[in-house]
């Protein structure tokens, strides 16, 4: 889904391979430039991945959901305020909707580079 500006329903098709439950209805996309700005480490190593090498990219909000209400700082600082937004927290029952499940453990380590501890959210 690479519009940037496209309104999702509660079902969001995701480059026409799964429908992903997204946690509301009208959230608009954001788009991963947006995301870049707080998020520059995810972004780059999410660049090299096949997440944002395929055509079409599957971009931030493929997996987390779309940003337009979680995007702010002071929401991203609340996990809890964040989630109510409509962030999306991927676990590895998230990803084996697309992957084969039975793949390594550090699948969720592999989309792109995870915040050091005690960063999350920013």
């Amino acid at each position: 889904m690479s519009d940037d500006t496209a309104t999702t329903p509660a079902v969001v098709d995701i480059g026409g391979h799964v429908a992903v439950t997204a946690t509301k209805d009208g959230l608009t996309r954001i788009g991963p430039a947006k995301c870049k700005i707080c998020h520059k480490v995810q972004y780059a190593s999410w660049l090299e991945t096949a997440h944002g090498k395929r055509t079409p990219p599957l971009d931030c909000e493929d997996c987390h959901g779309p940003g337009s209400e979680y995007k702010g700082l002071k929401v991203m600082e609340d996990p809890e305020q964040a989630r109510a937004a409509g962030l999306v927290t991927p676990d590895q029952a998230f990803c084996t909707q697309c992957h084969r499940s039975g793949r390594s453990a550090d699948l969720m380590q592999q989309a792109h580079e995870h915040e050091p501890e005690g960063a999350e959210g920013l």
